[in-house]
C-alpha cells in the first residue's frame, strides 16, 4: 500500500510539472515597434532580449493570471494610485522598485512635475 501511494504521488508530481510546462506561453518572437507619444519616439522591442536578460514577464505583466492574459495591456495607474491603498504601492513607489524598466512612463515632457526627462531611445535603439 505504501509503495502504491509513493508511485501515485510521483506520477501526480510528474503530471503537474508536465501540465505547467504545457500551459506556459512563450513570449512573442517577432520584434515589435513600440511608441510612447508618437512615431518619433518609436523603438524596437524584442521580448526575447528581455527574457534572455532574465527579466520576468510579471515585471510588466504582473496582473496576468493566465498564460495568455499577459498579452492584455495594463496601465499601471489602473491599480497604482497617487497614494498606497489596500496593500497596493503608490504609483511613485511601484515605479521606483528595482528593475521596473518603466522610467519613461513618467520621465517625459508630458509630465511637468518630473525633474529629469528621459526618452525611450536613451535605453533602446531606435526603430
Amino acid at each position: 500500500m505504501k509503495k502504491f501511494i509513493l508511485v501515485l504521488t510521483a506520477c501526480l508530481f510528474v503530471l503537474g510539472i508536465s501540465l505547467t510546462a504545457a500551459l506556459a506561453t512563450d513570449p512573442p518572437t517577432e520584434t515589435m515597434t513600440v511608441t510612447n507619444y508618437g512615431s518619433k519616439d518609436a523603438v524596437k522591442f524584442a521580448h526575447k532580449t528581455h527574457v534572455d536578460a532574465k527579466i520576468e514577464c510579471v515585471t510588466c505583466h504582473h496582473k496576468a493570471t493566465a498564460p495568455d492574459a499577459a498579452a492584455d495591456q495594463y496601465k499601471c495607474g489602473n491599480c497604482h494610485k497617487a497614494e498606497a491603498e489596500a496593500g497596493v504601492p503608490a504609483i511613485k513607489d511601484a515605479a521606483h522598485e528595482k528593475d521596473t524598466g518603466k522610467c519613461w512612463k513618467c520621465h517625459n515632457s508630458k509630465s511637468p512635475d518630473v525633474k529629469k526627462e528621459l526618452k525611450c531611445k536613451d535605453c533602446h535603439v531606435g526603430a
